[in-house]
């Protein structure tokens, strides 16, 4: 059989025509199926989101940018069980978008926003991840604590314990010695603080302020705690003691080296080092007594009496105090009488043994070198000037030896 390429030719154009014919078609069909809907169109997103967290609420931010198109939003949180819509007015700037949301239960969310047109297109989904904070959290703050509190004068020193970076301050407050209520607020990273003015044995109270993070919404404070100055007996320095020449007291010494001064020099010229009351003073007899001014307001708690130890023979003897009386006074009347003097003690020296005078024990002679304390029984009332009132010595003198005099107290200023 002979072929004609003319007709063989013809063929297989028609047949590639039809085959281009029908694959058009196809497809054709399936891009109409596909932009059935329209043709989509999308707005502007969210943008720069900021979170803020806060106390059982949280706040989510964002810019709108240029798009006019931007009539709306919604908030979707809870894998959008939950969420929030509301209007947006569009300006020719950008434009910052704040929603504030509540009642959310404490933990961490991812909030997801969409914008919207008029006609409800929306823009691509845009997302952020934060903190909510609550009881949890406010169960887990510790107040800020303090190395140490001590006494400068007037003022009360803390020595605060540094903290991590989510404590945002301490507030503080207390009753000055004017009765005033001084408030403070004390920098997270103070180390020191001084209440000035503070009254001996004063209270304060303090709390501590926490911010979650430097965004967070809210502040969170810690329950007040009251702190009390723990006020301890203590040495009262002899720095500031002298003499106060009042006309009814008998200070003047025999010598000037045994002045009265040595009473407080804390032995510290070697002996001998005492106060020796002249002999020869006309009319010179017991009882007789002296003043010191302390320098500063205690509450005198006990005093301590060491007699003349430079030689045994001296002890339980001669001019050392027998009985005596001690007294404070905070204006002492100038012409020396006893107005405006309170007892603080009565007391009386106790040799161990209970021998004769002159005659002396190891454990009398270990008294003696160390010296007698006798408590007060008026404690409450603070004090600058004490009166020694020496009524009997142990040797029957009428001129008082003595080599040193302690004091312990609470300061009161």
């Amino acid at each position: 059989m002979k072929y004609n390429p003319y007709y063989v030719l013809i063929l297989i154009l028609t047949v590639g025509l039809a085959g281009l014919a029908v694959s058009c078609t196809k497809m054709d069909e399936h891009y109409k199926e596909f932009l059935q809907g329209g043709e989509i169109t999308y707005i502007g997103k969210a943008d720069s989101i900021v979170f803020r967290g806060g106390r059982n609420r949280a706040e989510i931010g964002w810019l709108v940018l240029s798009d006019p198109k931007v009539d709306s939003y919604k908030v979707y949180w809870n894998n959008k069980r939950d969420s929030v819509t509301g209007p947006i007015v569009k300006t020719d700037k950008v434009d910052t978008i704040r929603v504030n949301i509540d009642n959310l239960v404490e933990g961490t969310y991812q909030f997801e926003i969409v914008l919207f047109d008029k006609k409800g297109n929306s823009s691509i989904l845009n997302n952020v991840i934060g903190q909510v904070y609550g009881q949890q959290y406010q169960e887990s703050l510790l107040n800020r604590t303090y190395k140490a509190i001590k006494r400068t004068g007037r003022n009360l020193e803390i020595n605060w314990m540094l903290m991590d970076e989510t404590l945002h301050a301490v507030e503080l407050s207390y009753l000055d010695r004017d009765n005033k209520t001084v408030k403070k607020v004390v920098s997270a990273t103070a180390e020191w603080d001084t209440l000035t003015n503070f009254p001996i044995g004063g209270t304060f109270e303090y709390r501590s302020v926490f911010l979650p993070d430097t965004l967070a919404l809210d502040k969170f404070y810690t329950p007040t705690l009251e702190v009390e100055e723990l006020v301890q007996e203590q040495l009262v320095s002899k720095t500031g003691w002298k003499a106060v020449l009042l006309p009814t007291d008998t200070y003047e010494a025999e010598f000037s080296s045994w002045k009265i001064e040595n009473l407080w020099d804390n032995n510290a010229n070697g002996n001998p080092n005492f106060f020796y009351q002249n002999p020869n003073i006309p009319g010179l007899a017991l009882p007789n007594w002296f003043t010191i001014d302390l320098g500063s307001n205690n509450r005198l708690t006990k005093i301590k009496v060491l007699q003349l130890s430079h030689a045994d023979a001296w002890m339980f003897n001669y001019g050392a105090p027998k009985t005596f009386e001690i007294y404070g006074s905070n204006a002492p009347a100038e012409d020396g009488s006893w107005a405006g003097w309170i007892l603080l003690g009565d007391f009386a020296s106790v040799k161990p043994s209970g021998s004769a005078v002159g005659t002396l024990t190891a454990e009398d002679i270990v008294v003696g070198k160390n010296g007698e304390t006798f408590a007060f029984a008026n404690t409450e009332t603070p004090y600058r000037y004490i009166r020694f009132k020496t009524k009997s010595t142990w040797g029957g003198n009428n001129n008082v030896m003595i080599s040193e005099l302690t004091l312990w107290g609470y300061p009161a200023e």
